[in-house]
């Protein structure tokens, strides 16, 4: 603190200046030293005090903002801008009988305190007295009638008063003043829905998607007026969610199920998936009627654009293209005669999934004959047909039969040119990519081994698009404001964070910090090649610069004399053989006040995934490719007969992927924890919780607020309590952020 105040202005007005232009640019501990540099001068200097609780409640320090504003008071008690900081501040940690008293203090005050009748009327509406609240946000209105806190908090009292009319009057004010506002523009489209306008509520829950596409509140409106629309309503959609698939920067599971409602509510895919979609029939129809079937679907631009970009996580579509694929097969005589761009669409769905689909033995037969037919044309200096390769593409990957140049100087058409690219190119280039990666520590033991062979033979996840954040920010910045608002009190802002990704698997998690920080230097390291050589492939063809990728064991780390500012490990000390001791050499490599984020299994969120592996167990599967197709349909059968924690399992995203679902419930080694633990194993390690980084909303955006002015260590087992009565809350798994407490 001493060196940082040397380097401080000496006169109070010049401090104060540069604090306030701190604080504007966001710099809050850099603020919060000048304020305290203006105060050691002038102790009764009532907005210095006040500005410094500004800074101490944006990053969260609640008890001292309340002091500090509490002293601003003490020496100016009738600052109505200072009481409402203290009625704003006094909500925020759920005090609102106090709070309220100040607010009313402060419209006493300054009866334009537009911000104060805003506030008071947040205590009304989170009590539920939608009327009294509706008046107090229509008096800061009467003065400021283009405010935006306002017109949306009115609007959304409006809607609560069952008169969404009168909202929507509001709401498209709001949207005059701010059209980027992406939940103003959510709740728009939420309004419309109400007076039964889907159409235009498409509209808004579109632009509210392309603003935040990361944010699931916007896709759970987007989807439920998807299934709001009638089938006549659904052209446009279609439309809107064709220009979305081509969007590089949206998860695909954001996807699935507005397309999957847009789809259904299409008569013509109901009858084919009434035909061709049941797990208690096999279709066996003429041919005639299946090429007349694929023709329909081939007319339907987002089921083909659908199935060549994303694993489709749906049952019975993947069933309606297991038959369909099936068929082709066992009749070759159809396969010139399909729907072009069908088969090469199915193609990369089949990779995309990695052959999870079921196949018969009659199949496998068909295919040998066909491969070999192939296999004997190109030894001859014949060229295989496209679609024969394609058919090909549909039960296997391309690189067991072709060289990348196979086709070199024909010309194919595009959406074959893309099968070939993803199928063959591709895969070729990941071979030579792994040449160049170096490798940086042998690997620790049998457990470290059978994980890399693991991942070598099923790089996990194969995926084509995801979420790159394209505004890097500080890294402070970034993780104290919404939706994390973390608190980093005295947090030394690394200029050029050095950032290691300990488990980068193939690529997606070492995007984020990448993209997401100021000038990040990311290290990523992995066990396995496969998915260093695909995380490699995909990051340079996303102009992603600043990743180095290495091959090494989180075990072996400290053996490299490497520090970091940022340790992000997610999704893997968990198949360590002791994922503490993982997690301890780790914790060697985090700088002091350095920032760590962990990723861990849920002991009580996996019980689908417990079953999982005792039907692995009980049936004797191996991780074969084959054992693994049987392995899924024995669960399928299952969960149709009542079986209702294989029916969850089956309902998981990684389920409907070969490498994923290996990872799910064949993986080699693998711990579960619950929260009591991690707080244990967090005070062992001298690491300082912080919060949680998962979709905050509804119930648990509202749970996290009300515990927000507990300790690290008490808001960690009151989520305990909060997980046992909701088992599901953590699903995916733990993902949080904590802090190394000094000299640990």
């Amino acid at each position: 603190m001493a060196n940082q105040m040397a380097d401080l202005p000496q006169l109070p007005n010049e401090l104060l200046e540069l604090a306030l232009a701190a604080q504007n640019a966001g710099q809050m501990d850099k603020a919060i030293n000048a304020y305290i540099a203006v105060l050691d001068q002038q102790p009764a200097n009532p907005d210095a005090w006040h500005y410094l609780g500004l800074c101490q409640r944006s990053q969260k320090q609640w008890k001292l903002a309340i002091d500090s504003i509490r002293k601003s008071l003490e020496i100016n008690p009738d600052n109505a801008s200072a009481l409402n900081s203290m009625g704003a501040t006094l909500c925020a940690v759920g005090r609102f009988e106090e709070a309220e008293q100040y607010l009313q203090k402060a419209i006493s005050q300054k009866n334009d305190s537009v911000e104060a009748h805003r506030n008071l009327g947040l205590i009304y509406f989170a009590r539920k007295d939608f009327k009294k609240a509706l008046k107090q946000f229509r008096n800061g209105l009467s003065f400021d009638p283009r405010h935006l806190g306002l017109l949306k908090s009115a609007g959304n009292a409006l809607l609560h008063l069952d008169q969404p009319q009168k909202a929507l009057l509001l709401f498209e004010k709001a949207l005059s003043v701010d059209a980027r506002d992406a939940d103003l523009q959510t709740d728009t489209g939420i309004t419309y829905q109400m007076v039964g306008c889907f159409k235009e509520a498409l509209e808004f829950n579109s632009l509210s998607i392309a603003i935040e596409p990361g944010e699931n509140r916007h896709w759970a409106a987007f989807c439920a007026c998807v299934n709001g629309l009638r089938p006549d309503g659904t052209e446009c959609i279609e439309d809107k969610l064709l220009r979305l698939i081509q969007e590089e920067n949206i998860a695909p599971h954001d996807l699935m199920m507005p397309i999957a409602g847009t789809l259904f509510h299409r008569p013509v895919f109901r009858e084919l998936i009434g035909k061709y979609g049941r797990f208690d029939t096999n279709y066996e129809g003429a041919s005639s009627d299946v090429l007349r079937d694929i023709e329909e679907l081939a007319r339907i631009p987002l089921f083909i654009k659908l199935i060549s970009e994303y694993p489709v996580t749906n049952l019975v579509i993947e069933k309606l293209l297991t038959t369909l694929r099936k068929s082709i097969l066992l009749d070759q005589t159809m396969i010139e005669q399909v729907a072009p761009g069908f088969l090469p669409a199915l193609a990369m769905q089949c990779f995309n999934t990695d052959y999870s689909f079921a196949v018969t033995s009659q199949e496998e037969t068909y295919l040998e004959k066909l491969t070999r037919r192939i296999s004997d044309q190109v030894a001859a200096g014949v060229d295989a047909t496209l679609s024969e390769v394609a058919l090909v593409g549909c039960y296997q990957p391309l690189i067991k039969l072709l060289d990348p140049d196979a086709f070199t100087g024909n010309k194919v058409p595009s959406y074959a040119d893309k099968m070939l690219r993803r199928l063959l190119i591709e895969p070729h280039e990941e071979k030579r990519i792994r040449g160049t990666i170096p490798d940086w520590t042998s690997s620790a033991g049998d457990v470290s081994d059978a994980v890399r062979s693991q991942y070598e033979e099923n790089p996990y996840p194969r995926w084509t698009h995801t979420i790159k954040i394209n505004r890097r920010r500080p890294v402070s910045i970034c993780l104290q404001s919404p939706p994390l608002n973390l608190q980093l009190a005295g947090y030394k802002e690394p200029e050029a964070p050095e950032i290691l990704v300990a488990g980068c698997g193939t690529g997606q998690h070492a995007i984020q910090p990448a993209t997401r920080f100021a000038n990040a230097k990311v290290t990523a390291i992995d066990l396995s090649k496969s998915s260093l050589a695909y995380a490699k492939r995909q990051t340079s063809e996303l102009g992603i610069t600043n990743i180095d990728f290495a091959r090494a064991d989180i075990l072996k780390l400290d053996e490299l004399g490497c520090n970091f500012d940022i340790i992000e490990c997610v999704g893997v000390l968990h198949h360590l053989e002791n994922p503490i001791v993982g997690w301890k050499i780790l914790n060697k490599l985090l700088r002091s006040g350095g920032l760590m984020k962990i990723g861990l299994y849920s002991e009580l969120a996996r019980k689908d995934v417990i079953e999982g592996r005792k039907t692995v167990a009980s049936h004797g599967y191996s991780p074969s490719a084959s054992d693994m197709r049987q392995c899924r349909q024995t669960i399928i059968r299952e969960a149709t007969k009542g079986n209702g924690a294989l029916l969850q399992l089956s309902r998981r995203s990684d389920f409907f992927s070969l490498s994923a679902f290996r990872d799910l419930i064949f993986h080699v080694q693998e711990h579960r924890f619950d929260l009591v633990m991690i707080k244990d194993h967090l005070d062992e390690l001298g690491l300082q919780f912080l919060d949680f980084e998962m979709p905050f909303a509804g119930d648990i955006q509202q749970y996290r607020d009300s515990i927000a002015n507990r300790t690290p260590q008490e808001r960690l087992l009151l989520w305990h309590d909060y997980e046992q009565q909701r088992p599901d809350t953590f699903r995916g798994m733990y993902q949080f952020w904590c802090q190394k407490t000094a000299d640990k």
